[in-house]
């Protein structure tokens, strides 16, 4: 197959691409790092979910928030990847957002938050986790949006 050139968007550096769905994911991920919201909408659908999923990790990891909640509003599914990163990196605002729609809390992240001295977030994590153990509304409705 013959390579696709492209001028990638990060220090003006030219990078090779085999196909075009190196192409997709190297804009998809270079407009996470950017922020670009409206190369990730254009993108999204032409990557595959592994893609989709990086992608989502990688903006939980940065601390993208307006991005992360973009991911929400496309429809991303697996959150507790992205609870970590955000959790591992101390991301307070990514994590309150990802709590509002997640439904379990990964062990993983209560982890890096007491290994990190993330301390509000590890009360986050811990609050959410109780509230799924509750049966209760009130518990429930301060989580939502």
């Amino acid at each position: 197959m013959e390579a696709i050139i492209l001028n990638s968007l990060y220090n003006g550096r030219t990078r090779m691409c085999t196909s075009f769905d190196d192409v997709y994911k190297r804009c998809l991920m270079t407009g996470v790092r950017r922020g670009h919201l409206d190369v990730i909408m254009c993108m999204s659908c032409r990557v595959n979910a592994q893609v989709f999923n990086k992608a989502f990790e990688l903006a939980c990891a940065k601390g993208k928030t307006k991005t992360v909640d973009m991911f929400l509003h496309l429809g991303i599914k697996q959150l507790n990847n992205g609870l970590i990163k955000a959790s591992e990196y101390g991301h307070l605002e990514v994590v309150k957002l990802l709590l509002t729609k997640a439904e379990d809390v990964p062990e993983k992240a209560l982890t890096f938050a007491v290994d990190k001295g993330y301390f509000d977030i590890l009360h986050l994590l811990i609050t959410k986790a109780e509230c799924l153990q509750c049966s209760c509304t009130c518990c429930h409705s301060k989580w939502d949006v």
